[in-house]
């Protein structure tokens, strides 16, 4: 499960959500969040041990990776409200609920389905400003909102809480890739069953045609400056 960031068509600052993928870069496919605008951004997510669901760090778009904790349950739905849970209520989702709160959390590691580890900051989330050096500390939180403080450096920030225990090797999932002998194939047969399966709700009988669109390579010669590209 990844951060994916579009801003092909897209909204620049809405939309950055979760999807998932197989370790050879196969099957693509959303997790949550294409059509959801709060929170803005979705990052660091990881799977919490026995269940399906994921804890994430609910982000800014302008701003670095942190914000509130929240985790996610694909079960309940791919967008909206519904599949999502705060593990930190006290912390709103910045930008897309507002700037100024006090508090910061990152880097959430699930422990159980009620205990985590995660970065925490007490400063207040303003756009453009970085907290200061020392200011992240290493926190257990609980479900039921238990906060402990577990280890903070008075000169420098710590980060990425992981316990150093023994754990299983994951599963080795085979490509459904034919081995074409390291020659790229360029050619696949695509069909539509029912385009009324979508997520997004359309009235039957709606339809009439059906756009297909091709995505063709837009190099530059150069780097280009915030949309201005060399043709």
């Amino acid at each position: 499960v990844y951060t994916r960031w579009d801003y092909i068509d897209r909204h620049s600052v809405w939309l950055q959500s979760l999807w998932t993928t197989f370790p050879d870069g196969s099957g693509t496919a959303h997790y949550y969040g294409n059509y959801t605008q709060n929170p803005c951004s979705i990052a660091e997510a990881k799977p919490i041990p026995g269940t399906r669901r994921v804890v994430a760090t609910a982000a800014a778009h302008h701003y670095f990776t942190a914000g509130s904790l929240i985790t996610i349950d694909p079960q309940r739905g791919e967008d909206g409200p519904a599949p999502l849970a705060r593990l930190t209520p006290e912390i709103a989702f910045p930008e897309s609920e507002g700037w100024g709160q006090p508090g910061i959390f990152r880097n959430p590691w699930p422990l159980s389905e009620d205990l985590y580890l995660a970065s925490f900051s007490p400063e207040r989330l303003q756009s453009g400003v970085w907290p200061k050096e020392g200011s992240f500390g290493i926190y257990l939180l609980d479900s039921a909102g238990g906060r402990e403080l577990i280890w903070r450096d008075a000169e420098h920030s710590s980060f990425d809480p992981q316990p150093l225990i023994a754990r299983p090797r994951p599963v080795c999932v085979s490509s459904p890739l034919a081995d074409t002998g390291g020659t790229p194939v360029l050619r696949g047969a695509c069909y539509v069953e029912n385009v009324y399966a979508s997520r997004v709700p359309i009235p039957t009988g709606a339809a009439k045609y059906l756009r297909i669109n091709r995505i063709v390579n837009q190099p530059t010669a150069s780097p280009g400056w915030r949309n201005a590209n060399a043709h």
